[in-house]
């Protein structure tokens, strides 16, 4: 496939490294092509947005880096809590505001869920490196983590140099260099403000998206759309889908397909879960439980790719066959087959921008 998910696995894991190391002279080798005058004015229309904002209540900040928000969203919260998967830069964000005032936790963003619900989720220059396999489970996080009526609000930039280009300007995978010469892969999508908007909207967000007026940043504030109160039922009742089941005769060889042959990630604790993304796939064999096994038709997953015919072609050179030619609906392409127990799948790719 175009980007396995053992790929984007190891992709991840290289840009937590980078920002690990860089996190001694992140804020000293922030945005050097700009000029300091560009920057400083940046900064303080960023600034001005977020006290306009007014981040009150009980707050989160995901992925706080070094600090470069923490000591101003914590003049307007009443509680402040900050994750970031970086011990580095979380010694670093501690240090820039009083012992004890804020709770910081240091995890992996992609795997972090929350044991609490806030007033305002913010991320400072953390959507970018999210990539677009990843974008809607990390907006699916942050729902998790608002309470009813909860506010967004994040600043981040598009900025890339043409040396960090390595796989051209279409893709999203850049390289970045220390000051020491060391080079580390990263992730950096280079959202419009429109594009980001209208791809919002459609997930069911109204947050809107602007340009700053100084250098290649933009800011986004809102909340989740409100839906109609249906009599008897608690819209917080169900926060979120903990798993898909596969039924299976024989889970072994299930776990086989989609692990070494899709190349989902494995779990590291159940040998009968997978995982396409942040969605745990779970097989189980229900005649183990005395329950008729039947596959799931008409019911299709659908596996996200960036590649449908790319995918596809690598996916039959080992052995798949898939049901007659790819659907192309003029907004994304959908290729069919099964997995060896029968259950419908999908490769799926959406190629139109958002409007």
């Amino acid at each position: 496939m175009s980007r396995s998910e053992r790929d984007l696995e190891q992709l991840l894991s290289e840009q937590l490294a980078y920002y690990r190391a860089r996190a001694p002279e992140y804020i000293e080798t922030a945005f050097p092509e700009l000029g300091t005058e560009t920057f400083d004015a940046a900064r303080r229309e960023l600034a001005e947005v977020v006290d306009r904002f007014a981040p009150r209540g009980d707050v989160l900040e995901l992925a706080c880096g070094p600090g470069t928000w923490t000591p101003q969203l914590l003049r307007h919260a009443d509680t402040l809590t900050s994750v970031d998967g970086s011990p580095e830069m979380v010694r670093l964000a501690a240090a820039a505001v009083p012992p004890g005032s804020v709770r910081f936790v240091e995890a992996d963003l992609f795997r972090w869920r929350p044991d609490r619900r806030y007033d305002v989720v913010f991320f400072g220059f953390w959507l970018s490196h999210v990539p677009l396999e990843r974008f809607e489970a990390f907006w699916s996080l942050v729902a998790e983590c608002l309470k009813p009526g909860g506010r967004v609000l994040f600043v981040d930039d598009a900025f890339r140099t043409p040396d960090e280009l390595v796989e051209g300007e279409r893709s999203s995978l850049i390289q970045r260099r220390l000051t020491d010469g060391r080079t580390y892969r990263a992730v950096k999508v280079p959202h419009t403000p429109k594009e980001l908007e209208g791809r919002l909207t459609e997930m069911g967000w109204r947050i809107r998206v602007a340009a700053s007026a100084s250098g290649p940043f933009f800011w986004g504030a809102g909340t989740r759309a409100q839906y109609v109160r249906v009599p008897g039922y608690d819209p917080a009742m169900i926060t979120k889908l903990d798993f898909v089941a596969i039924p299976s005769r024989d889970a072994k060889r299930a776990r086989t397909f989609y692990v070494e042959t899709l190349g989902l990630r494995p779990d590291e604790h159940a040998q009968a879960e997978c995982w396409a993304g942040q969605t745990c796939l779970g097989i189980w064999e229900p005649e183990r439980l005395g329950m008729p096994f039947a596959p799931q038709k008409n019911g299709h997953l659908a596996l996200h790719v960036d590649d449908v015919d790319q995918a596809r072609a690598e996916l039959e050179a080992k052995g798949i066959e898939f049901a007659g030619e790819t659907l192309d609906t003029g907004v994304c392409k959908m290729a069919f087959f099964t997995d060896p127990d029968g259950n419908d799948l999908m490769l799926h790719g959406r190629y139109a921008p958002y409007e």
